[in-house]
């Protein structure tokens, strides 16, 4: 195949332009299949069909997302398009932990049918990592499939126990397809003109900011994600809305703030009430589709799929019901959100693609793997891990990941692969959109849901906090021809900016239902006229244990209740740190630390949450423990929300007490604006820890006696009617 220049890099691909019909063109793309992908809808002949499904394996030192097929087992891909010069490349293995007590070792084989050609073998091999050491390792492979071209054809994959069928030995025959791909070239598909107005809304996992070159990091290779920089719109402030996956999401979504749409953890679900951006754009005769890559994101647990006409992702349940695969490959992502550009290129859409690789366990896969790390990360004589702590509640096989390793610095390396490779995936996605002739008219908008914690304040491959190594994101703008290119800008912005600035873009400035709900406003002012309304910006922690406010250079983290992280980590109620992040990007020499003094009530709200807690009984633990969580949630929630702004001087006094932790920089104390700048973040985040319901914002808005899925639809009605039936609704705060 030729490789086709982009301004992203080359890729495999052949692109050329042929007039058709009423202005349509025809265009040779790639033909791909990703079997770990077609693994979903495939047909699994075996005793155990469980012991079929995706797996990330390593073997050696590389790791692979594969298909594991426990043998005996056939796993059948029909409708499979082969074009011309196909090869499907591969590598076969055992999982390490059968090395030693294999039976007989595996037969991987791969055949191949069609409607005119009978089953045939393409690939047999036999390996036996129990007696032949050169099997404890990755085996790459390729096929070329010279017999089959420019036809639809079905592909077996087949693993026997042993060196033939006839072996009934299958104790630990734990065999993995690795990154079994299928590509050929000549496959035809048909575009028409690009007139229209896109979205391509592109999100990852855990990035914090400052691990991107175009946000000044020195040593990770992100080409693509500098290119959309270099040719765009990049935000140097971007708040996120939670340190949580499927919080920061919501509110992506929706333009409401957690403790307003009330998803408040990973396990909380939006209302399908919620009125969202894909609906709007829905309504606006948009074709909307999504491809995720971990399993808190599925609609029937997030409930961010609706108003989505294509919500692709992981789904690999066992025989109970639970997912047995959480997570899945940037890789097969992007295929699937590429097909999906391909079939719908000739209308409006909105695509919103996730990616999860930056995540924990930090293992880059493939030629990605310790792509900045070299040494021996195992080595006794790295002392860095000795005093690396972690969350004391959850069970020691949690850290087993880590348990090996005696380099700190390994882990931030190897995290630093996993956003290359994530870079590469994403140049992936624009390249497409350049072959369909879509570039300049698709808005495409980058941003994470939040950062890491690698060390940062003595927490180490977690996100729970309040400061920037948690919040501060990237965001990031590219349109060529319609946004400018080449902007920096240092104003503060938000998650909740991000639907409104969309909307403007695409014409949609003063849709009804956005103005009405949505809190965010659009950015646009900033890159033509340099200038926001002043604002205050607050990001929300998890379960109302945590709230950040800033301005445009103070930040002031308000602990609202006690939690325990680990031993280091005990966090007292209400203590407030005020840090200035002109002066201390960082946020490690904070300004002033205090305890928000509203009443003498402490000892007494500790007595009456226990009190309340003892009062939830129940035969089931697990649903006590529950109630018994939301109930002083609730409680911590209400309080927070009576908090009593001080006046200036009484809050100048609760420095000059003497209690111990508390504290005012010298220097800070004759700074005119500074406790009034203070105590304004401190009131907005006061209102903020408790909004109206959600219904307060609904009321002259949606339209009950319209209803699509139990969704309300964005039709204004005004009166006693709407009025009535919204009594009736049960809505998530």
């Amino acid at each position: 195949m030729i490789a086709a220049r982009s301004v992203y890099g080359y890729f495999p691909a052949v692109l050329m332009m042929m007039a058709g019909c009423g202005g349509s063109k025809t265009i040779s793309v790639s033909t791909e299949y990703d079997f770990l992908l077609g693994l979903d809808t495939a047909e699994i002949e075996a005793p155990n069909p469980q012991f079929v499904r995706p797996a990330f394996a390593e073997i050696g030192d590389t790791a692979y997302w594969g298909i594991y097929q426990h043998a005996p087992s056939v796993v059948t891909f029909r409708d499979v398009y082969v074009g011309e010069g196909g090869e499907i490349t591969f590598s076969i293995g055992i999982l390490p932990g059968a090395w030693e007590h294999a039976g007989d070792g595996v037969r991987f084989e791969i055949s191949v049918m069609t409607d005119t050609q009978p089953e045939i073998t393409l690939y047999s091999r036999y390996i036996d990592p129990k007696s032949t050491p050169e099997h404890r390792a990755w085996l790459p492979e390729k096929i070329a499939l010279e017999t089959v071209q420019n036809t639809t054809a079905a592909f077996i994959f087949k693993t026997w126990p042993g060196a033939d069928s006839q072996s009934n030995d299958n104790n630990s025959d734990w065999a993995v397809w690795g990154n079994p791909l299928l590509t050929s070239s000549g496959r035809t598909i048909a575009i028409q003109p690009a007139r229209n107005h896109n979205v391509l809304l592109i999100t990852a996992d855990t990035l914090r900011a400052d691990y991107l070159g175009c946000y000044g990091n020195e040593w990770i290779d992100t080409p693509t994600l500098d290119f959309m920089a270099k040719n765009g719109i990049l935000f140097e402030n971007c708040l996120a809305a939670s340190s949580t996956t499927l919080p920061s999401h919501a509110t992506i979504l929706t333009s409401l703030p957690p403790y307003q749409h009330g998803v408040i953890n990973n396990n909380y679900r939006l209302a399908g009430k919620a009125p969202r951006l894909p609906q709007i754009l829905r309504e606006k005769g948009y074709t909307t589709g999504a491809a995720i890559s971990v399993y808190h994101l599925l609609n029937d647990i997030s409930g961010l799929g609706a108003w989505f006409d294509w919500y692709e992702h992981v789904d690999w349940q066992g025989e109970n019901g639970t997912y047995e695969v959480l997570t899945r490959a940037g890789a097969v992502t992007t295929r699937a959100a590429i097909d999906w550009l391909e079939a719908h290129s000739s209308r409006p859409f909105f695509l919103w693609v996730h990616y999860y690789d930056p995540h924990s366990p930090y293992r880059a896969e493939g030629e990605y793997h310790r792509r900045y790390y070299s040494g021996d990360p195992r080595s006794p004589e790295h002392r860095s891990m000795e005093n690396v702590l972690f969350h004391q509640k959850l069970p020691s096989s949690s850290f087993n990941w880590i348990k090996p390793y005696t380099d700190v610095e390994y882990f931030r390396k190897e995290y630093g692969a996993e956003i290359s490779y994530m870079d590469f995936q994403i140049s992936r996605l624009l390249f497409t959109l350049e072959q369909l002739g879509l570039e300049k008219n698709t808005l495409v908008v980058f941003t994470s849901d939040h950062g890491e914690n690698l060390g940062d304040h003595e927490i180490y491959f977690d996100h729970w906090t309040m400061y920037n190594s948690d919040v501060h994101v990237p965001l990031i703008l590219y349109q060529p021809g319609t946004l400018p290119q080449g902007r920096r800008i240092s104003d503060p912005v938000a998650h909740m900016d991000i639907a409104p600035t969309i909307l403007d873009i695409l014409g949609e400035a003063d849709n009804f239902l956005a103005k009405k709900v949505f809190e965010g406003i659009s950015l646009r002012p900033l890159w033509e006229k340099g200038t926001l309304p002043e604002r205050i910006l607050t990001s929300d922690g998890l379960l109302y244990t945590a709230m950040a406010g800033r301005d445009g250079r103070l930040k002031v983290i308000w602990e609202l209740r006690d939690a325990a992280y680990h031993d280091r980590f005990h966090l007292e109620l209400d203590r407030v740190w005020v840090l200035d992040l002109e002066t201390d990007p960082q946020e490690k020499n904070p300004v002033a630390c205090f305890y928000w003094e509203d009443e003498e009530a402490c000892p007494d709200y500790r007595t009456r949450v226990k009190a309340a807690a003892q009062e939830i009984t129940g035969e089931d633990e697990e649903i006590v423990q529950d109630v018994k969580l939301l109930k002083t949630m609730e409680m911590a929630r209400q309080r927070a929300s009576r908090k009593r702004i001080p006046k200036e001087e009484e809050f100048r006094s609760w420095f000059e007490k003497g209690t111990d932790g508390v504290f005012l920089r010298e220097e800070y104390k004759t700074i005119p604006d500074f406790i009034p700048r203070v105590l304004k973040i401190m009131g907005v985040m006061r209102e903020r820890v408790s909004p109206p319901p959600l219904t307060e914002k609904l009321r002259d808005v949606l339209d009950i006696t319209e209803l699509e899925d139990d969704q309300l639809i964005s039709n204004p009605l005004f009166g006693s009617q709407l009025r009535d039936a919204l009594q009736g609704l049960d809505y998530v705060r």
